[in-house]
């Protein structure tokens, strides 16, 4: 059983054990806006770099699909540690918060190195560990895949339109090396279109769009529903929560959630 954990405030906690749903916020709103940038400045490097053995008009072909498979994703994130005195303080209301162990298995969706997408909203949901990689590392991991393409594929304009689907695929996937320590697991939401929403089975546990205000921002998002899975296995305390064991007790057993493991942050954080 690999559990993965969910920093969030106390305010937040409450909501997801209440609605037993996550939500899978738009990556529109990233705290991180340069992080998708990385991945895009990374690709048109490559391809200015290898511009006279790739050809001009190649380049110019996948540059073109690459932005324009770019699809806007949902995601909630995750980390591997749950008890991790940067996270604390970054998304959990500075070490008041806690941390929700998932089980990953229970949740039901499917691992995968690459988000993926598909017509049917029912498989656009996955389960991706970031990978961590230098600047040179994801330029040479980029370039190798190109030259296989290239080498392998007729005709030119498809192997320019597979490239430059295997790189959007990346985003969101792939992160620079100095942010290595949060240890990332993410899951993804990739709808095609706004159109087949409906078309989602009676079954699926993503919900269709909702809509928040958060201060001066309109935000979409959808709710992950893990209702009927047995998926919460343990939370831990922030360094500076302020819960009583009874009333966490309590208000774990009022949601069917008494077999818990509750522990407390080793975080010296005050």
């Amino acid at each position: 059983m690999e559990l993965m954990y969910h920093y969030c405030s106390p305010n937040t906690f409450q909501q997801i054990i209440e609605r037993k749903c996550l939500w899978l916020s738009s990556t529109k709103n990233m705290n991180d806006f340069a992080e998708s940038k990385w991945l895009s400045d990374a690709v048109s490097r490559v391809l200015e770099k290898n511009s006279n053995i790739y050809g001009r008009e190649w380049c110019d072909k996948a540059w073109d699909c690459f932005l324009n498979h770019l699809l806007p994703r949902y995601i909630t994130c995750m980390s591997e540690e749950g008890d991790m005195l940067s996270q604390w303080r970054a998304y959990a209301q500075d070490g008041e918060g806690v941390s929700i162990g998932f089980d990953a298995d229970a949740l039901g969706i499917e691992s995968d190195i690459i988000a993926k997408f598909d017509v049917d909203p029912s498989n656009c949901l996955s389960l991706i560990k970031v990978s961590y990689k230098k600047k040179e590392e994801v330029d040479k991991y980029i370039e190798n895949h190109a030259a296989n393409l290239i080498e392998s594929t007729e005709p030119p304009n498809g192997s320019a339109k597979l490239f430059s689907a295997l790189c959007a695929a990346l985003d969101l996937t792939v992160k620079n090396k100095a942010f290595s320590e949060e240890k990332e697991m993410r899951i993804i939401y990739t709808p095609v279109s706004w159109v087949n929403e409906e078309s989602k089975g009676a079954n699926s546990p993503i919900s269709n769009v909702k809509f928040r205000t958060t201060g001066p921002y309109l935000v979409s998002y959808h709710e992950l529903d893990f209702s009927k899975k047995n998926a919460i296995k343990e939370i831990v305390l922030g360094p500076k929560n302020k819960f009583s064991d009874y009333d966490l007790e309590r208000f774990l057993h009022t949601n069917q959630l008494s077999n818990v493991r509750i522990i407390r942050s080793l975080a010296t954080y005050r």
